[in-house]
């Protein structure tokens, strides 16, 4: 039996909904005592051709037990293991080749384009994989992908150390590259984003902010290890500091949506049959439209963020693999030009807090459009920087502009499709992110050596970045087809 409610159906107490049944049901389940006195209508969009919002099943009576129970919401506990991959996962980053490309470059005789091809091969293998880890998330959550894409990094970069050809450098890059980009991507995203949607921007803003002590770890010491002992030690290195910070405490302790455990989202209680009343009133726990991955694709925004993610990460493809060699080149001491990256670094982590400020209080779409913007004049200026306080400018634009899109596009994806499906659509829409990521690296290097130079290289992406910023400026948030 049901209430009806404007665009809203409530369950009585006592019935029960088919597993088979396509009718929506709400995130207030009875038997937590949700009794709701108010009308949580979905955005204004969503209502005005009479759509009704499908959102997540209610929380089951038999509820999964959690690892531990932390005197918090549990969903922070969710952000300390995406921290844990996401800090390593820069082992296989663009920077950290940058700052081996040179000495790789010198001991085996290969040009600037065989070593940068392997991001563009590696963003290519998780274009395919990438679709099929959002689905595995979105039906058995995220522990298996970030745990197990953890540990297969670790091992790859190990047997980086061994390379001696072309060959044995691209099959273990490729692959971890493929992870990198792919399921890590959508599993550290995917798996905050099922834990929060008030806090969301701030739980991502987080993972965002301290995701990148890896830049600033990772790239000065493989430096320092290959200029003290050589290249094959830095990536033993970095190897092995993967295996002991990021398999085990994803393999433990993440889990799939809170409601499986009898929680709300944001650690929200379920509503006292009080909750109407003048003092015990308090907000209650938002109403979110689920789109199915058909659904979705019919929007326009889906595609215009898509067309964006592509420009920003054809940017950061390029600029991150590139930016320290074109310092060196312009005459910088090479331990200066590879603190480059940790400065980049420095600016993307403290960044990633003012985006999640004012993720909601400024629409998504302004807020995308500005960060392309930052990433453009980033490159503008890069091309110029003849001297330390001019490139401490253009990496500190170029962590601002790329923290906000690693903030905000996650949360777009959740805001304007729902959770239900996150992981599926994530997935599909990532192949944008990841077919920019293949290009740019590619495409910097080829423009190096017919050029000699990167200044039309980072012009190429900079502009690049401009029609990005056009394209997300008009990502409205989309309505449900009917």
């Amino acid at each position: 039996m049901l209430i009806r409610m404007p665009h809203v159906f409530y369950p009585l107490a006592g019935s029960e909904l088919s597993p088979r049944d396509n009718r929506p049901t709400t995130l207030y389940p009875e038997h937590l005592g949700a009794r709701p006195s108010f009308d949580p209508l979905p955005h204004p969009s969503y209502t005005e051709r009479g759509h009704r919002p499908e959102v997540l099943p209610p929380v089951q009576q038999s509820q999964a037990k959690l690892p531990i129970n932390p005197p918090f919401f549990y969903g922070w506990v969710i952000v300390g293991c995406a921290i844990s991959v996401g800090m390593p996962r820069a082992i296989l980053g663009a920077s950290i080749l940058g700052a081996l490309i040179g000495p790789m470059s010198d001991d085996l005789g290969w040009n600037r384009l065989t070593l940068s091809g392997v991001l563009t091969t590696g963003a290519l293998v998780a274009t395919f994989t990438a679709p099929f880890a959002g689905r595995i998330v979105d039906r058995y959550g995220s522990r298996v992908i970030l745990s197990g894409s953890s540990l297969l990094m670790g091992i790859f970069a190990i047997m980086l150390s061994f390379t001696v050809t072309p060959l044995m450098f691209y099959i273990p890059f490729t692959l971890g590259r493929a992870l990198f980009v792919g399921p890590l991507e959508v599993g550290m995203s995917t798996s905050v984003s099922n834990w929060f949607i008030r806090k969301r921007p701030q739980a991502l803003a987080f993972v965002s902010a301290t995701s990148p002590i890896g830049l600033a770890i990772f790239p000065p010491m493989a430096g320092a290890i290959a200029a003290a002992a050589d290249w094959r030690t830095a990536w033993l290195a970095l190897g092995l500091c993967m295996l002991a910070i990021g398999v085990i405490p994803s393999a433990i302790l993440m889990r799939r949506r809170p409601e499986d455990h009898g929680l709300l989202p944001d650690g929200d209680a379920a509503l006292p049959a009080s909750s109407g009343s003048a003092e015990g009133d308090q907000a209650p726990p938002p109403v979110e439209i689920n789109f199915t991955l058909r659904q979705a694709m019919r929007t326009p925004a889906l595609w215009l963020i898509m067309g964006s993610t592509a420009t920003t990460f054809m940017f950061h493809g390029g600029i991150s693999l590139h930016h320290i060699p074109h310092f060196i080149e312009q005459g910088f001491n090479p331990l200066i030009a590879a603190s480059m990256a940790s400065a980049y670094a420095i600016s993307l982590g403290l960044s990633s807090f003012l985006w999640g400020a004012i993720a909601r209080r400024v629409p998504l779409q302004a807020s995308m459009a500005f960060s392309s913007l930052a990433l453009t004049a980033s490159g503008l200026i890069m091309v110029q920087a003849s001297s330390v306080p001019i490139a401490l400018v253009s990496v500190s634009l170029f962590g601002l502009g790329l923290s906000g899109m690693f903030v905000l596009v996650p949360s777009a994806w959740a805001d304007y499709y729902g959770r239900k499906s996150l992981g599926t659509i994530r997935g599909v829409t990532l192949t944008a992110q990841t077919g920019g990521a293949a290009i740019g690296p590619v495409l910097t290097g080829a423009l190096y050596d017919i050029q000699g130079d990167y200044r039309v290289a980072f012009t190429v992406l900079a502009l690049a970045c401009f029609a990005g910023a056009i394209m997300a400026a008009n990502a409205r948030r989309p309505r449900l087809p009917g």
